[in-house]
């Protein structure tokens, strides 16, 4: 695959065990499939991609390339059909942070957040367009993200914080098709289920034991 990526199909913990023995060091991150009815994006189950990078892990599994993601400028200030427009949104600029300040309700971040949106630095953002299944930004990454306004930057640079941005929103949630993993998570997912099949219990792959299925 490409950026050094691979593609690999683990049915068993046993063979998890291994090929993650001889990967860790140079392909630390990891997107595995998480079996469902209906509705595989990414991965099926027990197919795992595993990568250098957090940026090439996403970039593989979600076939980033193939399938036409990309990102591209919009221009907020000048865009005369928004359904907020950028004066409108900045109007009560200085005086919503005096407000709030006077109501003792103004926090550092509220600070940062303030000079690094401004009206002159917050004209516009890089936006993902072609996501899979028509998903838009707002449920790829979730509450919390930060808009990138920075136009300066070259799109190449976009793309990567993007993709690294997905890894890192997406290891702390739980998605219905595909988990993603770094060292730590990878290390503990391993340990728990050699736990669970210590204590009798059902572990990782042990249908596939079952059924002869040994690597």
């Amino acid at each position: 695959m490409a950026e050094n990526a691979v593609f690999v199909r683990l049915p068993t913990l046993a063979a998890l065990e291994q090929f993650w023995a001889t990967q860790r060091d140079m392909r630390p991150f990891a997107a595995k499939g998480v079996g469902c009815s209906a509705g595989q994006r990414f991965l099926n189950e027990y197919e795992w991609v595993f990568a250098p990078t957090k940026a090439a892990l996403v970039a593989a599994f979600t076939r980033w390339d193939q399938i036409g993601i990309s990102v591209r400028w919009y221009d907020w200030k000048d865009d005369t059909n928004a359904v907020v427009s950028h004066e409108k949104f900045f109007h009560d600029f200085e005086a919503r942070r005096e407000r709030r300040i006077a109501e003792g309700d103004w926090t550092l971040q509220d600070e940062v957040d303030h000079l690094e949106y401004s009206p002159d630095r917050y004209t516009g953002e890089w936006i993902i367009e072609n996501l899979p299944d028509q998903t838009d930004m707002g449920d790829w990454f979730g509450l919390g993200f930060r808009s990138i306004i920075d136009h300066s930057l070259p799109a190449s640079e976009v793309v990567r914080i993007m993709q690294e941005r997905t890894f890192d929103h997406w290891i702390d949630i739980d998605t219905y098709d595909i988990e993603v993993r770094d060292v730590a998570t990878m290390d503990e997912e391993i340990e728990y289920w050699r736990t669970e099949k210590l204590h009798g219990e059902g572990y990782y792959g042990d249908e596939n034991v079952n059924d002869g299925v040994t690597h």
